[in-house]
Parts: C-alpha cells; structure tokens; sequence
C-alpha cells in the first residue's frame, strides 16, 4: 500500500522496517496509551519475520507514516471478520495535536473503503482522549462503552470505545460543505 498527500505518506512496512517499529515498540511512553507503559517485549528478528509474510496470513497489515519522506509514526489494519479495524501511532511526540493523525485516518479510511470495505472499526482506550477526538473528527460513532475491561503492564484496570464508520456517513461528511475534504492524496498500488 501507499497513499500519499502532500508531505504525508503511508506506505507498507518491510522487514527493512523492523528495527525501526522495534524501537518504537519497546519505548514505553510510546507505548503507554496502548496499555504497555513498560514498552513491548519483542525483537527486530520477531518483527522483521512477521513483516515478512506472517502478518498477511493473520489478516495484520503494519503501515509506517512518514513526513517529507522521514518515518514519523505507524498506522494498522487488521480484518476482524469482514470488517477492518484500523489504529495509529504518531511516534515523534512534537508532531501529536496538529491534524496529523485526522488527515492520515482519513487517507487509510478511504483507501480502504476504495478496496471495497462497507464499514471501518476502531476502538480507543478511556483514557485516550485525544484519539478520541480524531476518530470522532473523521465521523467515527461510539457503539460500546467498555469499562475496565482488562489490565494494562503496571495491573492497572483499562477500558476502551468502540467506534464504527461506514462508507456512506463518511462519504456524506466529506460532502458537506463544512468539511474541509481530504478527497486530494495520491494512490499507489505496490
């Protein structure tokens, strides 16, 4: 996969990429809205292997961000059933809370509703809020409330949302006049 608008690109990942998710992975204050304040336990050899034709087969695809053509972040997708649920990562903190995250959303979001999807699922931790706003700027609807639900790292209690986007409430957002479009990134087939 890759799309891109203006200086942002989301491109595939490789095996090339695995020490660069590695670091990002184990870093804990990367980690820590996700629920792994202690960073992830996993190796550039493990990551690079899964890269390589393991995460297909699991219906995970691991997406890197870059920003004027340096990796900036990492965005997924993984099938749950026939539906896809998405998630980003902005990794270099001092690019967090400038549209960054809404625009590359709304860059997966339609090139996955381009690939046929009818319907997108995201789910963002309680205490997420800003990951919140951004799902809920491109038109994603809360459909449940989850409430402690499970334990992060530290055993501390976690809850999560879960939105859901379909094709034709997206569509008619970017339709309307008080939205600013995101009709204008580049699609590539690789």
């Amino acid at each position: 996969m890759l799309i891109k608008d203006d200086d942002l690109t989301i491109r595939s990942a490789t095996a090339k990429d695995a020490a660069l998710l590695g670091r990002w992975w184990r870093n804990g204050l990367i980690m820590a809205h996700a629920g792994f304040p202690k960073g992830l336990d996993i190796t550039d050899k493990k990551i690079a292997r899964d890269l390589s034709c393991e995460n297909a087969k699991i219906g995970l695809y691991v997406l890197i961000v870059e920003m004027k053509g340096m990796p900036v972040g990492e965005m997924s997708y993984r099938l749950k059933g026939e539906f896809p649920s998405i998630g980003i990562k902005i990794c270099n903190s001092h690019l967090r809370g400038k549209g960054y995250g809404t625009r590359l959303v709304n860059m997966l979001v339609g090139e996955l509703f381009d690939r046929g999807f009818q319907k997108i699922l995201v789910d963002a931790d309680l205490e997420n809020v800003r990951a919140q706003k951004t799902y809920e700027r491109v038109g994603f609807i809360e459909i449940a409330r989850h409430e402690n639900s499970w334990k992060d790292q530290l055993g501390q209690p976690r809850g999560h949302i879960d939105y859901e986007l379909t094709r034709a409430s997206w569509q008619k957002m970017l339709d309307s006049p008080e939205t600013m479009g995101y009709n204008g990134w580049i699609k590539e087939e690789i």
